[in-house]
C-alpha cells in the first residue's frame, strides 16, 4: 500500500503545477538555494562548470525539467539512483551541463551565493523565488498540528532567505546552525499561510488557513470547558463546606438564635445540597438575590468557625 502523502508533498504538487512563464529563472534561483551545487572540473579546453541538484522528489525533478524548457536550456541530464529498502524512494540527480556558469550568475550561485538584490526588491520575482524554495526544501507540519515550517539551506544562503521570508509573510522566522548549514524555522501559522498564498499555492493556503481556524476554535472550546469544569468543582466544594457549617450550627442549636431571614438560608441549603446560590435565594421568603445568599453563607461560616475554635480550645485545655 502506498504511503499517504504528507502536507509537504501536497504543497510541492500544487506549486509544481503553476505555470512558470514569466519568472522561471527566479523560481530556479529559489530551488538552487536549497539543493543546488556548482561543480567545476578541469578539461583540456578549460574549466567546465555544471550545476547539480539532488532531490528525493520526482515532483522537483520534473519541475526542474520544465523550468529548463522555459529557459530554453539544453544540456540537462537527469539520473536516478535507487536506495536500499523496499520503502525507500529513489534519489534524483539533475545536472545543468550547458553554459552553467552563466546560469550560476543569473541565479546568484556566483559570485557570492546570494539572491540578486533586484530579485529581493521585486514582489513578483520574490514570489517566484519563494515558490522554488518551498517546492524544493519546504517541510510543513500537518495543517491541524502546531504550525511549523522548516527549510535547510547553506550558511551562505541563510541571510537573504531570511529577508525573503520576512518580505513574503511579515515573519522572518528563526535561523539556527544545523549540520553543515543553517535551518530557517517559522512557527507563526498566519505567516505560513501568507507564504503559501504569495508562492501561488491557493488551495494549500486555504486548507492551511481552514485548519488554523479549526485549531483556534478548538483551543477556545477547550479553555471554556476547562473553565466550566473548574467553576463547577469550586461550586461543589463550596456547597460541601456550607453543608458542614449548617450541620454543625444545627447540632449546637445555633440556628435557633439567628434571625429567620438567616436561618431559612441555612435550612434551604440543608434541604438542597446541590442547589446553586441563586436557586437557594428563590426558595426563600422573600426571595433573596445571589449576593444576599452569599453574604449569609459567609456569616454562617464565621459562626461555625467560631464554634470549631471553641472546641479546639477546650480540647487543648483538657490535654
Amino acid at each position: 500500500m502506498a504511503d499517504r502523502a504528507t502536507f509537504s508533498d501536497v504543497v510541492r504538487t500544487e506549486l509544481a503545477s503553476i505555470d512558470p512563464t514569466g519568472f522561471p529563472i527566479d523560481e530556479l534561483a529559489g530551488v538552487l538555494r536549497v539543493t543546488g551545487e556548482l561543480h567545476l572540473s578541469g578539461r583540456e579546453d578549460g574549466v567546465r562548470a555544471e550545476i547539480h541538484v539532488a532531490t528525493r522528489s520526482g515532483t522537483v525533478a520534473r519541475r526542474l525539467h520544465r523550468l529548463a524548457a522555459e529557459l530554453h536550456r539544453t544540456g540537462l541530464e537527469v539520473s536516478t539512483r535507487d536506495r536500499p529498502g523496499l520503502r525507500s524512494a529513489p534519489r534524483y540527480r539533475v545536472a545543468f551541463t550547458s553554459a552553467a556558469d552563466d546560469l550560476a550568475r543569473a541565479t546568484g550561485l556566483l559570485p557570492a551565493r546570494s539572491l540578486p538584490q533586484a530579485l529581493l526588491e521585486d514582489p513578483a520575482r520574490s514570489a517566484a523565488a519563494l515558490r522554488g524554495l518551498l517546492l524544493a526544501g519546504g517541510s510543513f507540519s500537518a495543517p491541524r498540528r502546531a504550525p511549523h515550517l522548516e527549510v535547510h539551506v547553506s550558511t551562505e544562503s541563510a541571510a537573504d532567505l531570511h529577508v525573503l521570508f520576512e518580505r513574503a509573510s511579515g515573519a522572518a522566522g528563526a535561523v539556527s546552525p544545523s549540520g553543515r548549514g543553517h535551518r530557517l524555522v517559522v512557527k507563526d501559522g498566519a505567516a505560513i499561510g501568507r507564504m503559501l498564498e504569495v508562492a501561488g499555492g491557493v488551495h494549500v493556503a486555504a486548507r492551511w488557513n481552514d485548519a488554523r481556524a479549526w485549531r483556534q476554535q478548538r483551543s477556545i472550546a477547550t479553555a471554556m470547558a476547562n473553565a466550566d469544569g473548574a467553576n463547577l468543582q469550586r461550586s461543589v466544594d463550596a456547597a460541601d463546606g456550607q453543608l458542614r457549617d449548617v450541620r454543625l450550627l444545627l447540632s449546637r442549636g445555633a440556628l435557633d438564635e439567628l434571625d429567620p431571614s438567616w436561618s431559612q438560608v441555612a435550612l434551604a441549603r440543608l434541604a438542597n445540597p446541590e442547589a446553586a446560590l441563586a436557586e437557594l435565594g428563590e426558595l426563600c421568603e422573600p426571595v433573596l438575590s445571589k449576593a444576599s445568599v452569599h453574604r449569609r453563607m459567609q456569616r454562617l461560616h464565621s459562626l461555625a468557625e467560631g464554634i470549631r475554635e471553641q472546641d479546639r480550645a477546650a480540647r487543648d485545655a483538657e490535654g
